[in-house]
């Protein structure tokens, strides 16, 4: 599964010369490992892409637990781990009462 964000949405072509870079997903009850990978040049917009992703995929998160974590690891096409970045989420009830009953969306 490739991240594509907004800003750094890229698809790989055989001629390209730039990077790519495969971007891993990690929390507490899943891993996705990507297989698509995306193109980055400079090497600072790896670093920039998880950091404007991870925001994202905590919004995703199952909350059933207090302490919840994400984390992004990036490979480069050699399959070397070369940068990663976590995002931690604590949310807790204060009182005994506990969460509110489930509201209807519409």
């Amino acid at each position: 599964m490739g991240v594509h964000t907004s800003k750094h949405d890229a698809v790989a072509h055989p001629e390209s010369s730039m990077p790519l870079y495969f971007f891993d997903i990690k929390d507490q009850d899943r891993f996705s490992e990507d297989d698509i990978g995306i193109e980055c040049e400079p090497r600072e917009d790896v670093r920039d892409a998880v950091i404007e992703a991870l925001p994202d995929f905590a919004r995703d998160l199952r909350l059933e637990n207090s302490d919840n974590t994400i984390t992004v690891t990036v490979r480069d096409e050699a399959g070397k781990i070369v940068f990663h970045a976590s995002l931690t989420l604590n949310a807790g009830w204060l009182d005994d009462s506990g969460p509110p009953p489930p509201v209807d969306r519409v």
